[in-house]
Parts: C-alpha cells; sequence; structure tokens
C-alpha cells in the first residue's frame, strides 16, 4: 500500500501545475489598448490580446519571462513573480509606419489610416528634436497649422486658416489636454504655456471636428504627456542657455511597477527677451499617475503653471523696420505686463464592462487667476471651471460604437481699474460670468466592405452665458444672459484600405464656434439677441499611403469650407470690442505632406537619412461680408498667408551624431479687410546638431546645438489684424520675428 501511494505521489509531482496569468497590454502615449500584441514564453505557448487589449496565457511555473511584440512596437520584456492581479504591460511606438501609429482623437482608437479625414501626429521624438521653449516651431510643420509667435507668451493658432481675425489668442480651436479641456468657455484655447519637455504626443484634427467635441471650428488637438517605459524607473535633467538671456531647467522622473505608473517634472525657464519689456519667468509642474484594479484603471493628472511676462506689444511699419527691439511706447511706460497662474487637474476612471464594452469617465477642474497692467486699464480675473466627459465604446463583428457626453461649467470674475502710470487706481467695473455648454454625441463605424469603413456621427450642443454687472458706488446690478439655440453637428466619412498601407478617404462635416460672453455685447452694452455662432460645412477628400517598402510616406488632402454667420469683432477703443455676424467666407486649399527614408540603417555610414515636406496651398475669401456700409465681398480674408512650404534633412548617423536643417517659406498676409496692406513673404532655415551617448546601460548623455533663422531674416512672426490707429498713432500691425540667435543644451538621464 504504501508503495502505492509513494508512486501516485511520484506521478502527481511530475505533472506540471499550471496556473492561468490574465494580463492587458496598451499604448503607453495614448492609454489605449492595443489588439493583436503576442505574449510568448515559449515557442508553443502564446497568447494574443483581444479587441480590448487582454489575454489570458498557462505558466507553467514561476518566476517566469514574458516577451511582448506588438508591429510598430518596441518589443518587451516582463518578469512575474505570481499570477496575482491582472498584469499590464504598456508599450511604446518604434516607428513612423502609418500601419502601426495607433490614434484615438478622431471618435474611436484606430489606426492612422483607417481614419476618414487628415489628421496629423506629432510623436514625442518630433517633439524633442525641436525648438526648446515653444510649440510653435514643431507645429507650423504640420500642413494646414500655422501658429503666429509675437512672443513666449503671446500666440494665435490657425488651423486652415480659422481664427485668424482674432485679435491676441487663439479661438476656433479646441484642445485638451489628458482628457482635460484646455479651451475655456468663451473658446479661448492656450497652448503656449505648456512646457515641451513634458509633453509625449499631439494628435491633430485638422477641420471642423464638431460632430465629436462640439465647439471648435477650424479643428482640435490633444496633447498627452510623456510617460516613461514599463518596469522601469527613469530620472532625467536637462538645461538649455541661449540667446536674450534665455535660461531653461528641467527634471523628470518616471516610475513604473506592476500596478502603478508614477510621472512628473518640474520646468524653469526664464528670458530677457529680444524686446524691450520683453523678460519673462516661467516655471510649472506636473505629475501623473496611473493605477490598475483589475477590470479599471484609474489615471490622475495635474499641471501648475506660473507666468510673469512683460509686454512689449505691436509696433507701427515705421518702428518695425527701423528699430524692432523697441516695445511700444505707452506699454514700455507703464511697464505692461501679465502675471498669473493655471491649475489643471483631472481624474479619469476606464473600466471594461463585459467582454465588448468599454467607459472612460473623466472628471476634471482648472483654475486661473490673472493680473494684467496695460497702459490704459488694469485688468484682474480668474475663473474656476469643472466638468465631466464620459464615453462609452462598443465593439462589435465588424463595427464600433461611440456614444457620451460632455458637461462643461465656468464661473469667471473679472476686475477693471484706473491706472496711474503703471499703478492701480479707482475699480471702474466688476463682473462676474457663468458658460456653460453640454455636448451629446454619438457615432458609428460600420464595415461595409472588406478593407471599407463607413463612418457617421452626430453632436448636440447646448451653450448659454450668464453676465452679472455689479454695482460701483450706488449703480444697481446689471444681470444679462444669452441661451443660444441647440447647435446640431452631424459628420459623415468614407475610408477604403485598397492596399496594406494605402487608403483614400472622404468626409463631410459640420462645425461652429461660439462667441464670447463680451462679444455677444452690442456697442451699447446690451445683450444682442440676434447674434449666432459661426457655423459651415467642410468636404475633404485624400489618400494617405506608405510605397517603396515603407521609405516613402504621402499624405494629401483637398477641402473646400463654407461658414456663415462671420463673426467679426469690431475694435471701438483700446479695450474696447463688440460683435457682430457679417457675412460668408470660403476656405479652399490643398494640403500634402511627405517624407522620404534615403538610408536606413545601412553600415558603414547613416543609420538613417531621410527628406521630408509638406504644404498648404489655400484661398480664403470671402464670399458675403458688408462692414460700415464698405463690401469686402471677393476680397482675400486677412491674416492669413496663401501657402506655406516647409522642407528639411533628417540624419542619423553612428555614433549617436544627429543633425536637422528646416527650410520654411511663408507667403505675405494681408493686414484689413480691404486688403490694402501686406505682410512680405519670408523665408526661415534652422540647423540642429546634437549628440548622444550611453555609459553602460542605465546612463545616457545627449548634447545640442541649435542655430535659428541662420539667415537673419527681417520679418513679422505675428500681426494683428485690423489695427485702429489710436490717439491718431499709426496702425501697430506688426510684432517682430527673432533674428538669428541659438540654443545650447545638454540632457542627462538615468534609467533603471
Amino acid at each position: 500500500m504504501s508503495r502505492f501511494v509513494l508512486v501516485i505521489f511520484l506521478v502527481c509531482a511530475s505533472i506540471p501545475l499550471y496556473s492561468q496569468l490574465m494580463g492587458y497590454v496598451f499604448d503607453e502615449d495614448n492609454n489605449e489598448p492595443l489588439t493583436g500584441a503576442e505574449i510568448k514564453i515559449s515557442s508553443n505557448n502564446y497568447a494574443i490580446t483581444d479587441s480590448l487589449g487582454y489575454f489570458k496565457i498557462l505558466v507553467n511555473n514561476y518566476p517566469a519571462r514574458l516577451l511582448v511584440y506588438h508591429l510598430g512596437y518596441r518589443t518587451c520584456t516582463v518578469n512575474i513573480t505570481d499570477s496575482g492581479d491582472i498584469l499590464r504591460i504598456g508599450m511604446k511606438a518604434s516607428s513612423e509606419r502609418i500601419d502601426d501609429i495607433i490614434v484615438t482623437s478622431a471618435g474611436f482608437t484606430q489606426r492612422v489610416n483607417a481614419v476618414a479625414g487628415p489628421l496629423s501626429v506629432i510623436t514625442r521624438d518630433d517633439i524633442e528634436n525641436d525648438e526648446k521653449t515653444n510649440l510653435s516651431s514643431v507645429l507650423n510643420k504640420q500642413p494646414g497649422i500655422f501658429m503666429q509667435s509675437g512672443s513666449l507668451n503671446t500666440n494665435r493658432l490657425l488651423i486652415r486658416g480659422i481664427g485668424s481675425r482674432s485679435p491676441y489668442s487663439s479661438n476656433r480651436v479646441k484642445a485638451y489636454f489628458e482628457e482635460i479641456p484646455l479651451t475655456t468657455g468663451e473658446g479661448v484655447t492656450t497652448i503656449e504655456d505648456l512646457d515641451p519637455g513634458s509633453l509625449g504626443r499631439i494628435e491633430i484634427i485638422r477641420g471642423p471636428a464638431s460632430g465629436i467635441y462640439g465647439s471648435g471650428l477650424g479643428g482640435v488637438i490633444n496633447i498627452f504627456t510623456d510617460k516613461p517605459l514599463t518596469g522601469k524607473w527613469s530620472l532625467m535633467g536637462t538645461h538649455t542657455t541661449g540667446s536674450f538671456g534665455l535660461q531653461k531647467s528641467s527634471v523628470q522622473f518616471g516610475a513604473n511597477s506592476r500596478n502603478l505608473l508614477v510621472f512628473g517634472g518640474i520646468s524653469f525657464l526664464i528670458s530677457e527677451g529680444y524686446r524691450s519689456n520683453n523678460e519673462i519667468n516661467r516655471h510649472s509642474f506636473h505629475i501623473y499617475s496611473r493605477y490598475f484594479i483589475k477590470n479599471f484603471y484609474v489615471n490622475f493628472f495635474i499641471y501648475h503653471l506660473n507666468v510673469l511676462a512683460y509686454i512689449p506689444s505691436s509696433l507701427n511699419r515705421e518702428s518695425f523696420d527701423i528699430n524692432p527691439k523697441m516695445a511700444d511706447p505707452g506699454w514700455q511706460q507703464v511697464r505692461g505686463h501679465e502675471k498669473y497662474y493655471k491649475v489643471h487637474t483631472g481624474i479619469t476612471l476606464t473600466k471594461k464592462i463585459g467582454k465588448i464594452l468599454i467607459n472612460h469617465t473623466t472628471l476634471f477642474s482648472s483654475l486661473f487667476d490673472q493680473y494684467e497692467s496695460r497702459p490704459f486699464n488694469i485688468l484682474d480675473d480668474n475663473s474656476v471651471s469643472y466638468g465631466i466627459r464620459t464615453k462609452f465604446m462598443l465593439t462589435g463583428n465588424g463595427y464600433d460604437i461611440s456614444s457620451g457626453t460632455e458637461i462643461y461649467r465656468e464661473l469667471y470674475h473679472w476686475n477693471i481699474f484706473e491706472t496711474n502710470k503703471g499703478s492701480q487706481g479707482n475699480k471702474l467695473s466688476d463682473n462676474n460670468e457663468k458658460r456653460n455648454y453640454v455636448n451629446i454625441f454619438f457615432h458609428l463605424k460600420k464595415e461595409y466592405i472588406p478593407n471599407g469603413f463607413i463612418i457617421t456621427g452626430l453632436n448636440i450642443n447646448i451653450l448659454n452665458y450668464e453676465m452679472t454687472e455689479l454695482p460701483i458706488d450706488s449703480n444697481a446690478a446689471v444681470m444679462l444672459g444669452h441661451r443660444f439655440n441647440p447647435v446640431i453637428s452631424p459628420r459623415f466619412g468614407i475610408n477604403y484600405k485598397f492596399h496594406r498601407s494605402v487608403s483614400v478617404f472622404i468626409s463631410l462635416n459640420h462645425g461652429f464656434s461660439a462667441p464670447s460672453v463680451e462679444e455677444t455685447l452690442n456697442s451699447g452694452g446690451q445683450i444682442n439677441p440676434d447674434l449666432k455662432p459661426e457655423s459651415g460645412w467642410s468636404l475633404e477628400a485624400g489618400i494617405r499611403g506608405e510605397f517603396n517598402g515603407s521609405r516613402l510616406f504621402v499624405e494629401l488632402s483637398l477641402y473646400k469650407m463654407y461658414i456663415k454667420n462671420l463673426f467679426i469683432t469690431k475694435r471701438i477703443g483700446e479695450d474696447l470690442f463688440f460683435g457682430t455676424n457679417a457675412g460668408k467666407t470660403e476656405h479652399q486649399g490643398i494640403e500634402f505632406s511627405g517624407r522620404y527614408n534615403i538610408w536606413q540603417t545601412l553600415r558603414p555610414g547613416p543609420k538613417n537619412l531621410r527628406v521630408w515636406f509638406t504644404s498648404t496651398f489655400s484661398f480664403n475669401e470671402f464670399k458675403q461680408f458688408e462692414d460700415d456700409e464698405t463690401d469686402y465681398s471677393g476680397k482675400h480674408l486677412p491674416g492669413i498667408p496663401s501657402s506655406v512650404i516647409n522642407a528639411g534633412l533628417d540624419l542619423n548617423a553612428e555614433r549617436g551624431f544627429n543633425s536637422e536643417i528646416c527650410f520654411q517659406n511663408v507667403a505675405g498676409m494681408y493686414l484689413d479687410d480691404g486688403n490694402t496692406l501686406k505682410t512680405d513673404n519670408y523665408h526661415i532655415v534652422n540647423v540642429t546638431f546634437s549628440y548622444k551617448s550611453g555609459f553602460g546601460k542605465n546612463l545616457k548623455l545627449e548634447g545640442f546645438l541649435m542655430a535659428m533663422n541662420v539667415l537673419n531674416m527681417h520679418y513679422a512672426s505675428m500681426i494683428l489684424v485690423n489695427a485702429q490707429s489710436i490717439n491718431n498713432n499709426p496702425p501697430r500691425y506688426y510684432y517682430p520675428g527673432l533674428p538669428v540667435h541659438f540654443r545650447l543644451g545638454i540632457k542627462v538621464k538615468f534609467n533603471k
């Protein structure tokens, strides 16, 4: 009997004891699940992730090592010690092949060559290899996008010419940072505040995207932070010094365990500026964390910014040509400046419900407090905004459904004071505003034939404003309000992939942009009940694909956009504006993007030599526009270059040496509605050299030198459209661009 028991024991002991390991694979840049990833323990023991990124695999014994593969991503190794909670595996993209790049901005999680419309993707490498202090340079390399920059804190972003008439800021474009709206309740978007060193990826929808995101006639920008590799911890320090007293230092850290990822950084920037009264002091910090719990994960994000920036303002033509370094005398006399802080924070819960349904819900909030000293008065304002965005995604056999809502509320308070040569005087006004909107959206993506998809969608936007003018002295409070009629924005698109890496698309989209609270007031200070949001339709078609073994990439888009209820801002004083609907415009153009890898991993010699080219040719005109009894129909819209051409040559050589030469040509822009004045064409050449070296497996060093505007071109980097003559002084249209200037820096990174 004892021998029988012993035999049974030995037999049982010889049978391997398997346990089932569950896991989830996702894209580290945008947190989206990766379908079709291969998880392998041995040649005959592997698993493939499903449409929601989940997998199951049998493990013989622990500890064990998993190899994770996915086309277009860096292969990673994961060591596991037990089968406890669901294993989370993040992967980093490793190529620019369009068949491999996963995007989330166009309503669904999909490969970029399946998107029914033009979409630009800016990678972490693109950001790192570009100008280190501002996003304008890397954005201007994208077709259809033009960002004017008057200084580090004064920018205007145009997408397909939309937003060119905004006086000092970017509007008609919507932006999100890790699912948190950067766009205020009145439609103003400020992305120049973000430190490029903290960013990992940018996705840009060119053209109306109201069917997905609500208000935003020009397009939508989705920004994601940079994140460390799975199973790593890292520490990185960067210092940059440059012309005009520039000093920028940053420290970033990251750690990623099995269930928790934490990443953050702090950045300091100071600069004396090229012009008088142009100093800036900017510092920021951010923290991003992600925690996994079985069937869901939680993201937390906070971004804090402090800025003190002096304002040189714009110049008239004579000053621009003779002494571009000067500030406007009025702003110089009072040492005009703005001082503000911002806080953006959000919590996102992502949960798998059943086998085919996922929910993303984000709770967000933002704080803003600003003090701006100006020659004509002082503005002291602050705001608090908060809201929720929730989206359900259903994946079935040959179809995808995305549906949800976004609710946003902003409380804005602003005071105007007299100025006594820069010192605060008596209060002139005290105002409260409430801005509220609700977006409800639904989208369907259906495969109608193999490799062919139809995308349909609908967004309903409900918007209302309230304004209270609080009493000054004995005056009674005045309450004003306006509720816009609901705006319904449909979208329709077709994408057909007739080759593995070549697809064509056509789309029809509706878009709209709402005016700000102040712009809804007429010249008498009363709400204009007849004022309507700008709205329009965009029709576009294009092709994107890779050829010659993925060495050549091409994207070509043609678009035509009709806008009605054109909204114009009329200036009646230094700080007095009112808005009115004034007609119709037409925007049409051709956008092209291409790159060709001349050499790829050839030894001896260059590892990679790439030439790239982007261009935008557009025609933008008033179809019907009258202002002050003057008919401008048939005139070109001011503030928009008819062409922007970018070209570059990138070399990644052996032993860590890299270089890039970039060329940009910008056509002249009309300065006013009557097309009586126009800027000159200009071209800019920038050159970058860098050297990377590793010391062992964990320590990496990089040094870089950047020379910008090496031809020392004199040009206007930003213009003020329809500038008015104030106190009989010549109109101040021009913000001078920087002459030749340099950046020199070093980066140290330690991984473990």
